[in-house]
């Protein structure tokens, strides 16, 4: 049998997402998140705080437990994001200055994502 077959009760068993193809619509959400910075740097902090989730999830980037030392940074990140945009959105203290720099910090994690991980991946083989 296949290792490619679906067993058990897992639906995706077997099927491996087409990177390449989310690879082009991260880039293609990212840049418009860009757009909306400027206008909405809040909002735009929300929604990369989004993204990142969703490409965590999809690589399959463990971000409950201790994961593999590559990804600790982006995964601090993630959760560091996750606090201010809360604290954004409930009205607490978030300076334009720390949406700016938080920014930056998604667009490093964004980076890393889609092309820093894979030129590291092959360095390794």
């Amino acid at each position: 049998m296949s290792d490619l077959t679906p067993t058990g009760d897992d639906r995706d068993a077997g099927i491996t997402p087409d990177i390449g193809v989310s690879i082009h619509e991260w880039r293609t959400r990212w840049a418009q998140i860009e757009e909306d910075r400027e206008d909405a740097p809040g909002e735009a902090l929300e929604e990369a705080s989004a993204l990142l989730d969703e490409m965590l999830d999809q690589l399959g980037v463990e971000i409950r437990a201790p994961g593999a030392p590559e990804t600790e940074d982006v995964v601090r990140t993630r959760e560091e994001l996750h606090d201010l945009v809360e604290r954004w959105r409930g009205d607490g203290p978030a300076t334009q200055g720390e949406l700016a720099e938080a920014f930056d910090e998604a667009r490093d994690a964004f980076e890393y994502l889609v092309s820093g991980r894979h030129e590291s991946e092959d360095d390794a083989s």
